[in-house]
């Protein structure tokens, strides 16, 4: 077995069971096999799974950020900017991966483009269901973080299991999207309420109001994902909104 797959199979199988369970839940998988549906479906996939992977990223970043507060370490502060610049050279690594390349080539895959982004974009997500997302993948990033604080270099382990998580599910899936189009659907991602919650993360290290919206934030999660999971996406949605009224509101840039 190759050093890649001891390293990370474990960890993109998590990944993975997180976005079909994301998928399951907010009931954003294909309708039916059109070309149009499956796209849409590819869209939906590939935004949950940019929306994880910003969330894990922003958390360990916080942690990196606080180790070095504690031990009085004159390093860089890893921002929200860092996350998102990270991020999308892990992305677009995706992209270009030649397996996709190939697939493209024999027309086993389908290159989404920025227009076609766009007019997804131009179409958007209920409020109930971006605040549903980003509270599922609030849910998983306490799982993952377990998982990655295992390995020495956590953010080249963030990148590779990210982005060879991203480079499957596209073969998968039969679409692939451009460089262009990825940094777009980022650009929506983080000005949503994914963005704000990353925000929250960073922001623990040098605030107690912070850390304690966060704390708070998770153990109602924990609550919000019993009710989803026991009676279904009303009664999921209906507690979300209950625990989604602005508690960061005073963090929004």
């Amino acid at each position: 077995m190759s050093t890649r797959l001891n390293e990370t199979i474990s960890l993109e199988l998590q990944i993975q069971s997180a976005v079909r369970e994301m998928i399951a839940f907010t009931e954003l998988s294909s309708k039916s096999s059109t070309y149009q549906d499956r796209l849409q479906g590819a869209i939906h996939h590939t935004k949950i799974l940019l929306t994880l992977s910003l969330m894990t990223r922003a958390f360990f970043s916080e942690a990196q950020n606080t180790a070095n507060k504690l031990l009085n370490i004159e390093q860089r502060f890893y921002d929200f900017e860092y996350v998102i610049q990270r991020s999308i050279t892990s992305y677009t690594l995706s992209c270009r991966d030649p397996s996709l390349q190939q697939a493209i080539a024999h027309n086993k895959a389908s290159m989404v483009s920025e227009a076609e982004i766009l007019n997804y974009l131009s179409q958007p997500l209920s409020l109930d269901v971006e605040n549903m997302i980003a509270a599922l993948a609030t849910k998983h990033v306490k799982t993952l973080a377990l998982e990655f604080s295992l390995h020495e270099d956590i953010d080249n382990q963030i990148d590779e299991a990210f982005c060879h998580t991203l480079t499957s599910l596209w073969l998968d899936l039969g679409f692939c999207l451009s460089e262009d189009a990825t940094c777009r659907l980022l650009e929506q991602i983080i000005h949503s309420r994914t963005g704000t919650m990353c925000l929250l993360f960073l922001n623990m290290t040098d605030h107690h109001r912070e850390r304690e919206a966060v704390r708070l934030y998770f153990a109602e999660i924990d609550k919000f994902y019993a009710a989803l999971t026991a009676s279904g996406l009303k009664r999921g949605i209906k507690f979300l909104n209950h625990i989604t009224k602005n508690p960061d509101s005073d963090n929004k840039s």
